[in-house]
């Protein structure tokens, strides 16, 4: 049964860096999507998240009809979706150290500073401790969920891409 698939997490959990790699090893019966691909406004917040969840499942559920499986690759929660049974999550985890080198090193021009900071609407110290802080949230309403749980602190992106995509076949 083909199916539609968040793989979430928060900023720097690895999310974006497995795109690629899985594109590639998925075949046609899979669509990959970004979560923010149709762009972000300034200042996000939950109902514009809450939005754009439902965009993606109702492409996802449209690719069904069609027997492909959607994954999304973006924020999204596990307790905001409920009741679906074609609906399935991976969270992409690492540990605070590992998710603030990751965005600290994601944001070090000023340009990119101003764009998250614009966007979140927060100080990029702020933007970071935020993500840290809801990672524990995060892991334990996936957990709750019975969701898979993938430990990328030590794993390249390709990793990732081969246990998703093993998951998923």
């Amino acid at each position: 049964m083909k199916k539609i698939i968040f793989i979430t997490g928060v900023n720097g959990a690895g999310k974006t860096s497995v795109m690629a790699p899985l594109k590639s090893l998925l075949g046609p019966d899979f669509e990959l999507h970004d979560f923010d691909e149709r762009g972000v406004p300034d200042n996000v917040d939950r109902q514009w998240r809450i939005e754009e969840t439902k965009h993606w499942v109702d492409l996802g559920l449209q690719n069904i009809k069609n027997n492909i499986t959607t994954l999304i690759c973006g924020f999204a929660r596990p307790s905001e979706i409920a009741g679906n049974e074609s609906i399935e999550f991976i969270l992409l985890d690492a540990d605070h150290d590992t998710i603030k080198q990751r965005l600290a090193k994601r944001y070090q021009s000023p340009h990119s500073v101003a764009v998250i900071e614009k966007v979140s609407g927060k100080l990029l110290e702020k933007f970071i401790a935020d993500n840290v802080y809801f990672s524990d949230i995060l892991r334990k309403e996936c957990e709750g969920h019975h969701t898979t749980i993938i430990d990328t602190n030590n794993l390249a992106p390709e990793n990732v891409a081969e246990q998703i995509a093993a998951l998923v076949k």
